[in-house]
Formats: structure tokens, C-alpha cells, sequence
């Protein structure tokens, strides 16, 4: 093909039809339909939320990852012993309402759920190993949905001693009653570890 002088004297040679159309650079309509729906495809987040699980959500729970509720529960009984109540309000926190009952039906059925009064026996038990009175025991069990406990006076009124002991710096067997302006101070200390007045009352006198 013959050359022609095209501005300033440069060679200028038309281009052969096809040779560098749009469709050589950027492919065919079809081939950027599939590219395009590919790239749609690659969009979507690994972590998308299901219809159920943004379902969930609404209700103000969250999606539920991982294990199930049933699964959970059994973690928490392999920890130690829960009352229905407790562990029912542990797992409310994560799971559906459905998912909850069905977990506690499951336990139910698989007699996992310790006697109520053998945990709270065990929870009396720890925390009488940290100096709280019987008051606050109760008022404790009862918050977690277990029965009270009896109150062993005697066990009471050693332990309340023993704080005293260690807070006010008073020994009643070498150092006898205590004195009367220590008294309003050791009955608000005990007060706050949760003894009732009858026990504060024995210990005073």
C-alpha cells in the first residue's frame, strides 16, 4: 500500500481494517457480559448473612456462627453444674427463643441438669469460703432461680468473728467483747458481707 505525507512531512500508513478496532482491545459484547457477571459473583462477601440469620437479627438476636445452642449448653454444663433458669438466661443472650427451649428440652431429657438444692448446697459452699453471710447467700441463690439454704447460726457467728478478726484487728478469745465504739464499725462490716442482724446481734453482745 502505497504511503502518504500526512502533517510536518511525517509517513503516515492507514491502519488495515480490524487491526485496532475497540473489539481487539476490550473483547467482545458477550465476553464482557461474562467478565461482568464474574466480577458480580466475586463481590459477595464470604461473610454474607443468611435470610434466617438477618431474621434473627431483627429480632434482636445475634446471627448464630458456629456451634449450636444445644452444643453450648453442654459447654456450660461441662463447667459446672446450672440451674434451668440460669442456664436458660445464658443462652438467651446469643441464640433464639426457639433454640433455647429446644437446647433445654435436650438437656431435660438427657438428665444433665443437676438437683437444684445440690447446686445450691455447692454455690452456699463457696461462697461461705469468701466470708459472705447467709442473707447474701440466699439472695444470691435466689437471683440464679435456687432454692434457699439453712442458715447454720453457730457456723455464722465463727465466720463473722473471723472477719472481724482480720479487719479490725480483734481476737475474742484473747481480747474479749469487743469494745463499744468498735461496734457500730463491726456491725456495718458485717452488714455488708450479707449477715442478718441475728447473727450481728450474737457476735456483738
Amino acid at each position: 500500500m502505497a504511503l502518504r505525507t500526512r502533517g510536518f512531512g511525517r509517513k503516515y500508513e492507514k491502519p488495515k481494517p480490524g487491526a485496532d478496532d475497540e473489539s481487539s482491545l476490550t473483547g467482545s459484547p458477550n465476553e464482557s457480559s461474562d467478565q461482568d457477571a464474574q466480577d458480580s459473583e466475586d463481590d459477595v462477601s464470604p461473610f454474607a448473612l443468611s435470610s434466617a440469620e438477618i431474621e434473627e437479627a431483627k429480632k434482636g438476636k445475634s446471627p448464630r456462627r458456629g456451634k449450636s445452642a444445644r452444643h453450648k449448653a453442654m459447654d456450660f454444663l461441662a463447667r459446672r453444674g446450672f440451674s434451668e433458669q440460669e442456664l436458660r438466661l445464658k443462652l438467651s443472650r446469643d441464640y433464639a427463643e426457639d433454640d433455647v427451649e429446644d437446647a433445654i428440652t435436650h438437656v431435660r431429657e438427657n438428665n444433665w441438669l443437676s438437683a437444684p438444692e445440690e447446686i445450691a448446697e455447692r454455690v452456699a459452699a463457696e461462697l461461705g469460703r469468701k466470708n459472705k453471710g447467709h442473707r447474701f447467700v440466699n439472695q444470691f441463690l435466689k437471683s440464679k432461680g435456687l432454692p434457699p439454704v439453712a442458715k447454720d447460726l453457730e457456723a455464722e457467728v465463727e465466720r463473722a468473728k473471723a472477719i472481724i478478726a482480720s479487719k479490725l484487728r480483734h481476737d475474742f478469745e484473747t481480747d474479749g467483747p469487743l469494745p463499744f465504739e468498735s461496734k457500730a464499725k463491726a456491725q456495718r462490716l458485717l452488714a455488708n458481707r450479707g449477715f442478718d442482724i441475728e447473727t450481728i446481734r450474737k457476735v456483738l453482745r
